[in-house]
């Protein structure tokens, strides 16, 4: 086995327990609304379904790695059983998170153009059916990425890549495209045009206040709050983009450092976006910080919340 994999493994096993963690608390904390009977906001919402996605995509990715210790399922058409529903998560998170992002902007943001209030009244009014669209549409691009797949799976007892199959394989690269533009430019392009706006929301709010000599700190933070998160969101959906698209363009070779970098980045997302959410977020970090300090470490935590 090589250390590359070695590797990767041992990163698994670090990250999966902090990711239950993280994301157990985002459910908990959100989900309070729910057992109540307490109409919930858009944005606690969207953090529910982050944190059951996210604990899906981890249990999904421990599982991968456990099958990579068994090269008869690692490499048979029963494999499908474990990606599908790995490619169904990553995409769908990825349009939860573009989602976040909007609900955020338009929450926060006074703009009377017509074309955001009809944008911030839509997500108001329908963002229970954009997720559902949203979840579905995920799960329709996962099913047409199996395809490409079944062709990277080979039976051990034949031979591997054949000439039809590099053909097949050089035939899909147009869907890999449109895939792609519905995957991830989109989620991005809302991600990116939300974070923007939300700027320019701050910076005009910040020149109000000054003309009206307001306290600027005390009435900006909610924005500097909302910004700092979309910003750490989209560094991560950079990242998180530039590493599936690898994935979706390569074949996985798991002597490839680039491979086994580009996987890592995908193992650790759950957890690192459970970890935005909460330091975004002052009620799920204050529930966060009450369940670390059942562990003594409260102090320890304090600190680096600050």
């Amino acid at each position: 086995m090589s250390p590359l994999v070695i590797t990767l493994s041992v990163i698994c096993l670090v990250v999966t327990p902090i990711s239950f963690f993280f994301n157990t608390c985002i459910i908990m904390e959100t989900g309070k609304s729910f057992i109540n009977g307490v109409k919930t906001n858009q944005v606690d919402l969207i953090h529910l379904a982050i944190g059951i996605s996210n604990i899906l995509m981890q249990c999904i990715l421990t599982t991968d790695d456990i099958c990579y210790y068994f090269p008869k399922l690692y490499n048979s058409k029963g494999y499908i059983v474990v990606i599908l529903p790995l490619m169904f998560t990553i995409r769908f998170s990825y349009w939860l998170m573009a989602w976040l992002c909007a609900c955020y902007c338009t929450n926060i943001t006074r703009f009377n153009h017509r074309i955001f209030i009809f944008i911030k009244k839509t997500i108001s009014s329908f963002l229970p059916h954009l997720l559902f669209l949203s979840g579905i549409g995920s799960l329709g691009l996962a099913f047409v990425n199996i395809r490409r797949v079944m062709l990277e799976i080979s039976d051990p007892t034949e031979s591997t890549f054949n000439t039809t199959q590099i053909q097949e394989e050089d035939a899909f690269i147009y869907p890999k495209i449109l895939c792609i533009t519905l995957e991830y430019f989109f989620p991005f392009l809302i991600i990116v045009t939300s974070l923007m706006v939300t700027v320019s929301s701050l910076l005009t709010h910040i020149r109000n206040m000054n003309k009206a000599g307001s306290d600027i700190k005390q009435n900006i933070q909610i924005h500097i709050n909302a910004a700092r998160t979309m910003m750490l969101l989209l560094l991560l959906s950079i990242v998180f983009y530039i590493s599936t698209i690898i994935d979706i363009l390569v074949t996985y070779n798991p002597e490839n450092i680039e491979s086994n970098i580009c996987w890592i980045m995908v193992s650790i997302f759950p957890a690192a976006e459970g970890a935005i959410l909460i330091h975004g977020s002052p009620k799920l970090r204050n529930m966060f910080l009450t369940w670390l300090s059942a562990g003594g470490l409260l102090g320890c935590c304090s600190e680096i919340a600050k």
